[in-house]
């Protein structure tokens, strides 16, 4: 795939809601207050620096204090107070959400009624790029129960974890999970917090699109191997909290068909939001027939990308079109959690003017 051309390298930053920065013994810390009012997790790069470094001048004037031998003055005595008391708030801007100019009409079937707005990345993946009056409301559940099914399938414990954004602020998540455990030669279910509980997202591996290989899909998508991708808890902390031999996860199913329609909507959306289709047709996009379940060939259009997998530290999601020239092709690049080291897919939308 020519990086070389790409066309558009639009990418945000995580969504975060009413994030505060807390003095806690020790250092400070980026988070959210969970459900208890008192926990707080670092669940940014940036915040664990932060936590590093604050630690480290605390330690440092500790220290100072010590070799001089003296006793320390009444502004050090406030500055080591501040370094290591507890609830000191201030919360921070929340990012913006970036709005495209409207399409004025549904970028799917091209109907002009009963338009909503569509959000590139699903709002509850934390999408905050948003084409305005650009799909009908049949378009619109038509891509929602797709998404909806990856969202509430293996991605919904690694969403509450990294507290992303939810229509409904995930009051009906749970806050424990089931985990089988092996303690002693005993088998037996157990149900942890969130915290304690080893998240394991299951990122599928396309072939290559058919189109590139010229083979025809007449109906779904073929696998060739799977991409596991842990949050939260690591599975050797989990085991040594549970007291624990072997620990089996039960994952929540949701189909590859839906992940690669998914990653589909999400480069077509970008591909018109972003002009990349320079005033041609866009309705006659070779992946809007499956991705609307018209056509079950998406594997024809949809695949993993086989460059080295690399992270995005500072970036949820990772969008990118790109206008190949020298295969007269338009197609779009999608890293989901792309902080975390997660596979890329390519998905060709159709051929350069």
């Amino acid at each position: 795939m020519d990086h070389d051309s790409c066309f558009a390298r639009d990418r945000y930053r995580p969504w975060y809601s009413e994030f505060l920065l807390v003095w806690f013994p020790g250092g400070w810390c980026l988070g959210r207050p969970r459900s208890c009012g008192c926990w707080f997790h670092c669940n940014d790069s940036r915040a664990r620096l932060i936590l590093s470094q604050t630690k480290r001048i605390s330690h440092n004037l500790l220290l100072h204090w010590i070799r001089a031998k003296k006793r320390p003055s009444p502004v050090s005595k406030a500055l080591y107070f501040l370094w290591n008391c507890p609830m000191i708030f201030i919360k921070l801007p929340e990012y913006e959400k970036h709005i495209y100019p409207k399409a004025g009409k549904c970028i799917y079937c091209g109907s002009t009624k009963n338009l909503t707005d569509e959000h590139i990345v699903p709002f509850g993946l934390g999408g905050n790029l948003v084409l305005p009056k650009s799909s009908c409301e049949k378009c619109a559940v038509i891509t929602s129960k797709f998404e909806r099914a990856v969202m509430r399938g293996s991605m919904r414990p690694a969403r509450i974890y990294k507290e992303i954004q939810s229509r409904r602020k995930h009051v009906t998540a749970p806050s424990h999970y089931r985990i089988a455990i092996e303690a002693e030669g005993v088998n037996k279910k157990v149900e942890v917090p969130i915290e304690d509980y080893p998240i394991l997202v299951i990122f599928p591996i396309f072939e290559v699109p058919g189109y590139l290989l010229g083979r025809n899909y007449t109906k779904g998508i073929t696998m060739t191997g799977y991409a596991p991708v842990s949050f939260g808890c690591k599975l050797e902390d989990a085991l040594k909290k549970s007291n624990s031999s072997r620990i089996k996860i039960e994952l929540s199913g949701d189909t590859p068909v839906d992940f690669a329609r998914m990653v589909a909507k999400i480069a077509f959306s970008m591909a018109v939001a972003t002009g990349a289709f320079e005033g041609s047709d866009y309705s006659k996009s070779f992946v809007l027939p499956a991705i609307l379940g018209d056509k079950q060939d998406i594997g024809h259009w949809v695949g993993t990308i086989t460059d080295p997998i690399f992270s995005s530290k500072y970036h949820l999601h990772r969008v990118l079109i790109h206008r190949d020239k020298e295969k007269g092709l338009i197609i779009g690049d999608v890293q989901v959690f792309s902080d975390s080291e997660t596979p890329r897919y390519g998905v060709i939308l159709g051929n350069l003017k």
